[in-house]
C-alpha cells in the first residue's frame, strides 16, 4: 500500500475541480516552467516604477526616459489623464517571459459560468526586448496607450468596473487597433501587413478577426478615422464609448455615419490604395515546394556550399521546424523542432542557421529551457552535437568565418546589441562594437578580413558614446564595414539611406555586395558596389572611398529572407506575397549579367518622401525647404556623441544609383536632424536609487454570479435512500475575490457560495505559491450538505442529516514543459454527519464522524486555444489517480482511477467538432457510487428513482457522470463509468456575418447537434451477468424479492441544442432523445448555465 501512495503521489495534481466532482467540469490549463529564479529590483519615479533584475538596469533607465515623454503626450492625444502609477516590468528577453507567470490563467470552477466575472483593469506593462530598440519603443508606448484607454472606458475604479463588466464589450480590433495606432500611427512594415491582407482578402469578414489580424485591421482603421476625420477624433469616440457603451451610438454621434458605412468607406480607401498592380513573382530556376498552411511562416534560408542541400526555418503558430531539403533527391527531412501552437506571441527570432564552409556541417542556435543553444549536424553521421553559449541573453545573426573556426554574430547583453567574433573551439568570444546602437546582421567579406553590418550609428566611429548610456538613437539601419586585420577603430560608412532600413549585407564577390532595402517601401534586393578614387596627394596617396547601388529586384511582396553561396554557385530567396510564402533557387548571375529594376513606390513612403525636410536633390533637382516636425523618436545628436574621431572630420560616403528607382524628385540623400529635446529636458533626468522588490497585492479578479452547481472539489457522502439521491444545492449566490501580486508569483483566492437558507453555504480560501517551478498552494474548503437518511434503529424511518465537511490540501505542481505537468496533492477530510433533531427519534440518533487521508495525482495535457465563448481547437486531457485511508477505527480505503480526453478540431473556420471520451472506476473497501445521465448545470434536474442501487458494496461517496443527454440522472449507476460525447459547435451569426457584431446575444448564439453514449456498471465490466443492472427489486406483500431482466448496459442519446449569453451568463438549451433497448425514449429538455465541455 506504500508503494501506490508513493506512485500515485509522483503522478499528478489537484486543484479546484481536478477529478468527476461534479459532471464533465474539469480544470485543465498550461502552466509556466520557471528554470531560472529572477530577484526583482525596481527604480521609482513619480508617475511610474520600473522593476526589473539582473542585468535589466539600461532597460529600465530607457524605459523611464522614453515613459517620461510619452506619457504626457498620450494622455494628451486621448484627453484623459493617468490616474495611478503606472507599473513596467521589463524582460530582457521573450523566453524570460514565458517562464514568469505572467499572463497564467488559473481555472477555476466558475471558468464554465461565465456571467457576474469582472477583470480589473490594471496598471502593469510588460515589456520584453528583441534586440531592437525601435520594438521595445513600440511596446512602451502601446503599453502606457492600453492602461489610459481601459481607465478611459472602464473608469479607475473597482466600482466602476464592476458596473462596467455588465456592459457590452468592445471587439478586439477597436482596442488593440488603437492601442496600435498610438503606439505607432504608421509604418512600412505596418504598411505591408495591411497591403497583404487586403490583397489576399484576409478582412472580408471583418467580424472573424482575432489576435494580430484583429490588431491590424483595427489599426488601419484608425488610421482612417484619424486622416479623414482629425486625428482629435479618437478621442471623442473613446469618450463617447465611455458615456453610451455602444461602438455603433459612438461612431454615429461623432462621425455622422454608421458603422456599417463607416467601414464600407474603409475597406474602398485601402482596396484602392493597395490595387494590384499585376506584378506576378518571377519565376525561379528551382522553386521549393512547401505547404503555406495558414499561419506558417518561413524564414532563415541557407543554402549549402556542395549545392545540393538548403536549410530552412518553419514555423506554424509557434511550432518551429528546421528543414533539410536535398535538392537533387527531392527529399525533407526535419533536424530539429520546438516550441507549441498556443495563443501568445510567437517568436520568431529562432532557430537561426550557418553553413560551415566545408558545406558538411551546419551550425543552428535555438532557445532551451531558458539557455541558448548551439547545435552542429553533420552531413556525413547524420547526428546532432550540442553546447551551450553562455554570456549572451540573445543571438539575432550569425555567419562562418572562411576557415570555420569563427563566427561574426549580432548579440545581446545587457540591454546592448553588438557583434562579436566567437571562436568556436574554445566557445570564447571578443567584442567588435560596445556601444548603445543595435548593430544587426554581420557578414565576412573579403576572405574574412572585413566585417559587413547593419547599424543605427549615427557616425563612422566605435568609440561612440552618450551622455547616457541608456539612450540609444532610434532610426533607421544602414550599412558600415569594419577592417577586422586593422581592427580599426574607424567605420566605412557604405550606404546611408535617412528613412528606410538596409539589412542582411552578403559579399556578392570581389568589392560587391548584396542587401535588402526598404526604400520603396517593399522589401528588395540590392546590389552595391565600393570602390576608390584619389582624393589628394601630399607626402602620400589619399582615397575617398565611395559605394554605388542599384535595385536588381522588383517583387509584389517582401523578401523575407535570402542567402547567396559562392561555393555552390547559387541564390536564394523566400518572398511573402498574399499570405503565401515561394522558396526559389537560381544560378548566381554576375555583376555585369544583372539589370537594375525600377521597384514601384508604395504610396505610404511617397507620402513620407514629400514631407521630408531640407532634402538635397540629385541632378539638381530643387525643392523648398519644408519646417521640420517634431519626432516621436530622438535620435542622438551631434553634440551628444562622444569620439576620439570627432563627427566634423567624418566624411560622408557619397551614395549614388546605377538608375533610378523612383522620381528623382523623390530621392532622398542628405536629411539634416534637428534636435527635439531641448539639453535642460535632458539634464533634467535622473536615474534614482535602486530599490527591492517587495511582494504587494491588489485586486485581479471580482465574481458575483448566480450558479446551480456546489464549488467544491469534492465527492458528495453517499445517501444510498431514495429521495434524492444526487443532491443538488439549487440556486446559490456565489461570490469570490482573487488577489495577485505584481509578477503574479503570488494568488490569494477566497470564495463563499451562499444558499437560500443561508445555512448550506460555503467556504473556499486558497494560498498559492508559484514563485519557482515547484508550484505549491494551499487549499481550505467548508462545505454543509444536507440529507435525508433511514434511521440506524428504526427501519423504513427517515431522519434529516446535515454533513459538515472540512477539507484541507496541499498541492504541488511540477510542470513538464509548458503544455504538460505533474500535481500531487495531499488531502485531510473530516466528515462529520449530524441528525437534526426534529423529533424524539431523532434526538436519540447517535452522529457520525469519517476522518480520510487522502493522496492525488494527475497528469495534465493542455494546448487548446479559445476561438471565443464556448469555442476551442487542439487538445486538452488528463489522467488521475486518487487513494484515500481512513484514519478512523474501520481504517477504510478507496482507490479512485481516471481519464478525461478531449479534443476540439476546426472543420471551417470557427466552426467546431468537439470530443470527449471519460472514465473512471473506484475499488477498494469503500466505493464511489457514479450516477450516469443528465448535464452539468442543470437547472431543474430529475433523478431516475426506478434504477437500482447495489446496496450490497459499500459506497462510501457518490457524484455525478455526465453528459448523458436524452435521459435523467441514474439511467446508469456502478463504481464505474465510461461516457463518449461528440458534438458540433456552429456560431451562425459570426460565421455568416462580414460585419462587426456588436451584441453579445448575436456573437455568442450557436447551434449544437451532438451525441452521447455511454455506461455505468458494478464489477469487471457492464456485461457481467452478476452486475447489478440485470436485476430487479420487487416487493408486494407478503412477497419481496430479486427477478432477473434483460437490459442493454450502454445507453446513447441524441439531440440538438442553441446557446447564448444573456446578461453575461452563457445558457444552455438542450432537446434530446434517449436510445435505450433499441428503441428511442420521448424528448428530455435541458436547461442550465455554463459553457460545454
Amino acid at each position: 500500500m506504500i508503494m501506490v501512495a508513493v506512485l500515485l503521489f509522483l503522478l499528478l495534481p489537484g486543484s479546484l475541480h481536478a477529478q468527476f466532482y461534479y459532471g464533465s467540469q474539469q480544470n485543465f490549463g498550461r502552466s509556466r516552467v520557471s528554470y531560472i529564479d529572477f530577484l526583482w529590483t525596481h527604480y521609482r519615479f513619480d508617475d511610474f516604477d520600473t522593476y526589473f533584475y539582473l542585468n535589466g538596469e539600461h532597460l529600465a533607465a530607457y524605459t523611464a526616459f522614453i515613459a517620461q515623454q510619452e506619457i504626457p503626450r498620450i494622455a494628451g492625444m486621448l484627453e484623459t489623464s493617468l490616474q495611478d502609477k503606472l507599473q513596467f516590468v521589463i524582460f530582457n528577453r521573450l523566453s524570460d517571459v514565458r517562464q514568469s507567470n505572467i499572463g497564467l490563467q488559473n481555472e477555476m470552477q466558475y471558468t464554465y459560468n461565465t456571467g457576474g466575472i469582472t477583470h480589473i483593469v490594471g496598471k502593469r506593462v510588460f515589456l520584453y526586448f528583441d534586440g531592437n530598440y525601435n520594438h521595445f519603443d513600440r511596446q512602451i508606448r502601446a503599453g502606457i496607450a492600453n492602461v489610459l484607454i481601459q481607465q478611459s472606458l472602464y473608469g479607475g475604479s473597482i466600482s466602476g468596473q464592476v458596473v462596467s463588466s455588465a456592459m457590452s464589450k468592445l471587439p478586439q480590433w477597436y482596442i488593440n487597433g488603437l492601442v496600435s495606432y498610438i503606439a505607432e500611427p504608421w509604418s512600412v512594415e505596418t504598411d505591408n501587413i495591411v497591403r497583404n491582407a487586403f490583397l489576399s482578402n484576409r478582412y472580408k469578414r471583418f467580424n472573424q478577426l482575432e489576435g494580430q489580424d484583429a490588431m491590424y485591421a483595427g489599426h488601419s482603421v484608425w488610421k482612417y478615422i484619424a486622416d479623414k476625420y482629425g486625428e482629435t477624433m479618437l478621442s471623442n469616440l473613446v469618450y463617447m464609448n465611455r458615456l453610451g457603451r455602444s461602438l455603433e451610438n459612438g461612431i454615429v454621434y461623432i462621425l455622422g455615419i454608421s458603422l456599417k458605412t463607416m467601414l464600407k468607406e474603409w475597406k474602398e480607401h485601402y482596396q484602392k490604395m493597395y490595387e494590384p498592380s499585376g506584378q506576378n513573382l518571377p519565376a525561379a530556376a528551382k522553386s521549393i515546394d512547401i505547404k503555406n498552411r495558414n499561419g506558417e511562416v518561413y524564414q532563415n534560408l541557407r543554402i549549402c556550399p556542395d549545392g545540393r542541400n538548403i536549410a530552412y526555418v518553419s514555423n506554424h503558430l509557434g511550432r518551429y521546424k528546421v528543414i533539410l531539403h536535398d535538392m537533387f533527391a527531392n527529399k525533407k527531412k526535419v533536424l530539429l523542432r520546438g516550441g507549441y501552437r498556443l495563443d501568445e506571441i510567437i517568436d520568431l527570432s529562432y532557430p537561426l542557421m550557418a553553413w560551415h564552409p566545408s558545406g558538411r556541417l551546419l551550425a543552428m542556435i535555438a532557445e532551451d529551457k531558458g539557455f541558448l543553444n548551439l547545435y552542429f549536424y553533420n552531413l556525413d553521421d547524420r547526428e546532432i552535437t550540442q553546447q551551450y553559449m553562455v554570456n549572451f541573453e540573445k543571438v539575432l545573426h550569425f555567419q562562418y568565418s572562411d576557415d570555420g573556426f569563427y563566427f561574426v554574430l549580432s548579440g545581446v547583453q545587457k540591454g546592448e546589441t553588438d557583434l562579436y567574433l566567437y571562436h568556436i573551439p574554445s566557445n570564447s568570444y571578443e567584442k567588435i562594437t560596445n556601444d548603445i546602437f543595435d548593430d544587426y546582421t554581420p557578414a565576412f567579406i573579403n576572405n574574412s578580413g572585413r566585417v559587413l553590418f547593419s547599424s543605427k550609428r549615427p557616425a563612422d566611429s566605435l568609440d561612440l558614446t552618450t551622455k547616457f548610456d541608456f539612450q540609444p538613437a532610434s532610426g533607421y539601419y544602414n550599412l558600415f564595414m569594419y577592417d577586422r586585420s586593422k581592427k580599426s577603430k574607424t567605420l566605412r560608412r557604405m550606404i546611408y539611406e535617412p528613412t528606410s532600413n538596409q539589412t542582411h549585407p552578403i559579399e556578392y564577390e570581389k568589392n560587391y555586395f548584396s542587401y535588402l532595402s526598404d526604400e520603396s517601401g517593399i522589401t528588395n534586393r540590392y546590389l552595391g558596389r565600393f570602390d576608390s578614387v584619389i582624393a589628394y596627394v601630399d607626402t602620400a596617396t589619399h582615397y575617398r572611398y565611395f559605394v554605388e547601388s542599384m535595385a536588381v529586384t522588383d517583387y509584389p511582396g517582401d523578401i523575407v529572407s535570402y542567402d547567396i553561396n559562392h561555393s555552390a554557385g547559387l541564390l536564394g530567396e523566400i518572398v511573402f506575397y498574399k499570405d503565401k510564402h515561394f522558396i526559389g533557387i537560381q544560378p548566381l548571375e554576375s555583376p555585369e549579367e544583372l539589370v537594375a529594376t525600377h521597384p514601384g513606390i508604395s504610396p505610404y513612403v511617397a507620402a513620407k518622401f514629400q514631407n521630408l525636410p531640407e532634402i538635397s536633390i540629385k541632378e539638381g533637382a530643387r525643392e523648398k525647404p519644408v519646417e521640420i516636425k517634431p519626432k516621436r523618436f530622438r535620435s542622438v545628436m551631434e553634440n551628444e556623441v562622444e569620439s576620439k574621431i570627432h563627427i566634423d572630420d567624418i566624411v560622408e560616403s557619397d551614395h549614388e544609383l546605377f538608375t533610378d528607382t523612383v522620381p528623382q524628385e523623390l530621392i532622398p540623400r542628405r536629411l539634416e536632424v534637428q534636435p527635439e529635446k531641448t539639453k535642460d529636458t535632458i539634464d533634467k533626468f535622473r536615474v534614482p536609487k535602486r530599490l527591492n522588490y517587495n511582494v504587494e497585492y491588489f485586486i485581479d479578479q471580482l465574481v458575483n454570479q448566480l450558479d446551480f452547481t456546489y464549488m467544491a472539489a469534492t465527492y458528495q457522502p453517499f445517501t444510498g435512500s431514495k429521495s434524492p439521491l444526487f443532491l443538488s444545492p439549487g440556486l446559490n449566490a456565489f461570490l469570490s475575490v482573487s488577489l495577485i501580486d505584481l509578477l503574479e508569483d503570488y494568488r490569494i483566492i477566497g470564495g463563499v457560495r451562499l444558499s437560500p437558507d443561508f445555512v448550506n453555504n460555503e467556504y473556499l480560501l486558497s494560498l498559492r505559491n508559484y514563485k519557482h517551478r515547484l508550484n505549491k498552494e494551499y487549499l481550505f474548503y467548508r462545505q454543509t450538505i444536507d440529507e435525508t437518511r433511514e434511521s440506524q434503529t428504526i427501519r423504513n424511518y427517515h431522519s434529516l442529516v446535515r454533513h459538515r465537511i472540512h477539507e484541507f490540501h496541499y498541492i504541488l505542481t511540477w510542470p513538464l514543459t509548458r503544455v504538460l505537468s505533474l500535481k500531487s496533492s495531499a488531502v485531510l477530510k473530516n466528515d462529520k454527519a449530524v441528525y437534526l433533531a426534529l423529533d424524539r427519534i431523532s434526538i436519540q440518533e447517535a452522529d457520525q464522524t469519517r476522518n480520510w487521508a487522502g493522496l492525488k495525482a494527475e497528469l495534465i495535457y493542455d494546448d487548446s486555444k479559445s476561438l471565443g465563448t464556448n469555442l476551442f481547437q487542439g487538445t486538452r486531457g488528463k489522467l488521475f489517480g486518487e487513494y484515500y485511508q481512513g484514519i478512523t477505527k474501520d481504517h477504510n480505503n478507496m482507490v479512485v482511477l481516471g481519464a478525461d480526453l478531449r479534443n476540439y478540431l476546426p472543420i471551417h473556420r470557427n466552426f467546431i467538432w468537439a470530443n470527449r471520451f471519460a472514465a473512471s472506476t473506484s475499488f477498494g473497501n469503500n466505493l464511489l457510487m457514479y450516477y450516469l445521465g443528465g448535464i452539468d448545470n442543470w437547472l431543474l434536474p430529475k433523478f431516475d428513482q426506478e434504477m437500482n442501487i447495489d446496496h450490497t458494496r459499500a459506497f462510501a461517496y457518490q457524484t455525478l457522470a455526465t453528459n448523458l443527454r436524452g435521459f435523467q440522472q441514474n439511467i446508469r449507476n456502478g463504481n464505474s463509468f465510461v461516457v463518449v460525447n461528440t458534438e458540433l459547435r456552429f456560431p451562425v451569426f459570426r460565421y455568416f456575418l462580414k460585419r462587426p457584431i456588436n451584441m453579445q446575444f448575436i456573437n455568442d448564439f450557436q447551434i449544437i447537434g451532438f451525441a452521447d453514449a455511454g455506461t455505468a456498471w458494478t464489477g469487471l465490466h457492464p456485461f457481467l451477468q452478476g452486475n447489478h443492472l440485470f436485476r430487479k427489486h420487487f416487493e408486494q406483500q407478503p412477497l419481496s424479492g430479486w427477478i432477473e431482466i434483460q437490459k442493454e448496459p450502454v445507453v446513447a442519446g441524441l439531440g440538438a441544442g442553441i446557446r447564448t449569453s444573456l446578461l453575461g451568463y452563457f445558457v444552455r438549451g438542450d432537446v434530446a432523445w434517449g436510445f435505450e433497448d433499441k428503441r428511442f425514449l420521448k424528448p428530455v429538455f435541458y436547461l442550465s448555465f455554463g459553457t460545454d465541455f
